[in-house]
């Protein structure tokens, strides 16, 4: 398969092949799914896939596009939102008498983030990233 040079020398894997970061990650988080449903039945299936879908997919795309590597940006999504997503619904909930309503207004917030993210960044470069002469672009 054609290889591709990555920023840092190193050879960036086609789309297709195991040793590509994205689809990796997709099978340890379907292994994960497989594992909640075996040990926790349809509910803990559903909120580990909610969790992946809501929270971790959110915050890992703004994250990769502030220029992390995959697999850090995959790790920090999954471990910051786990404190910080539940966090935040739970002190929402003292001004939005709903949990329900608390959990959609965070998501709707990061969805924003994730859409002002991209947006902001229309030239596809990593927001944040200085160039040569120190000054940020």
């Amino acid at each position: 398969m054609h290889k591709e040079k990555h920023d840092k020398g190193r050879e960036k894997p086609s789309s297709f092949e195991l040793g590509n970061p994205v689809i990796l990650l997709a099978l340890i988080s379907i292994a994960g799914l497989i594992l909640s449903w075996k040990l926790l039945g349809m509910a803990g299936f559903r909120t580990v896939l909610f969790w992946l879908l809501l929270y971790v997919a959110p915050a890992y795309l703004i994250l990769t596009k502030l220029g992390l590597e995959t697999y850090e940006a995959f790790v920090i999504a999954a471990f910051g939102t786990a404190g910080t997503i539940p966090t935040m619904v739970f002190f929402l909930n003292f001004l939005v008498p709903s949990l329900t309503y608390s959990a959609i207004i965070i998501f709707l917030l990061e969805a924003a983030a994730v859409a002002y993210v991209y947006i902001k960044s229309t030239d596809r470069k990593p927001i944040g990233k200085t160039n040569s002469e120190g000054a940020e672009q």
